[in-house]
């Protein structure tokens, strides 16, 4: 749910508690006697037969149940080309259908699922695109996307993963903390926060060690994995010079 943005405080219309969160609004509802969550599309209730979930741009009234299952009808439909993947607790990210595996091994990862749901829920969707040679990944936050390279097609599901974690926190950050990443020390901490998400991601898949590389790829995940757990100060500084153009502009 997020973290509390003010106090609870009461509707003097209809007698329902609110607050709003950093990722939505908890209610509860007087008349049922129910505590409820959205994020503005997803919605969460605490019912007498248990937790539902919902999706849909309207709550019941106010007076009203909420639906006792999450009706299909209401499900949002996943634009031409992708397919919505169930993240479980009402969360449904579109991705192309020949990135699903990787989602779905992501899914499973303490590292990467709290992002998979969090970009879910804010609409992004996930593909492969073209993008140039040294750019494996990339967000777009006006088009509310994040796109992989071609390139990495002809790679295993494993070696997809890490490179969508990192440009989950980029959208998780952008999310939490909008246009100070635009600024250069907003863009270095998320570049930070990328890379260690990566790392943190390519080390859950491998069962907390790294695995012999086969291939450039996973050669880079290890190196950059190493620098992090034995110099993490120096690597955010390896990262400002790399970065100095891109996070100067912003």
């Amino acid at each position: 749910m997020g973290d509390p943005l003010e106090c609870e405080h009461p509707n003097s219309e209809n007698g329902d508690t609110l607050q709003q969160t950093t990722t939505g609004l908890a209610t509860y509802r007087q008349s049922t006697n129910t505590s409820e969550f959205t994020d503005g599309w997803n919605h969460w209730a605490l019912t007498r037969g248990g937790l539902v979930a919902w999706s849909g741009s309207d709550a019941p009234a106010p007076s009203a149940e909420p639906p006792t299952t999450a009706p299909s009808a209401q499900q949002p439909a996943a634009p031409a080309g992708l397919q919505c993947i169930d993240l479980g607790g009402g969360a449904c990210l579109n991705s192309a259908a020949d990135l699903a595996d990787t989602v779905s091994l992501l899914a499973h990862t303490s590292a990467a699922a709290p992002l998979l749901r969090t970009a879910a829920r804010a609409g992004y969707s996930l593909k492969f695109g073209d993008l140039p040679l040294d750019v494996l990944g990339l967000f777009r936050p006006s088009r509310k996307d994040v796109t992989v390279s071609s390139f990495l097609q002809a790679y295993p599901t494993i070696d997809r993963a890490p490179v969508i974690a990192h440009e989950l926190q980029h959208v998780s950050d952008w999310i939490g903390h909008g246009a100070l990443l635009d600024t250069t020390p907003g863009c270095l901490a998320t570049e930070t926060n990328a890379f260690t998400t990566e790392s943190a991601t390519w080390l859950e898949l491998g069962g907390g060690h790294l695995k012999p590389p086969t291939n450039d790829l996973e050669r880079e995940f290890n190196m950059i994995s190493q620098a992090i757990s034995t110099d993490p100060g120096g690597f955010a500084s390896r990262l400002t010079v790399v970065y100095h153009d891109q996070c100067a502009a912003g």
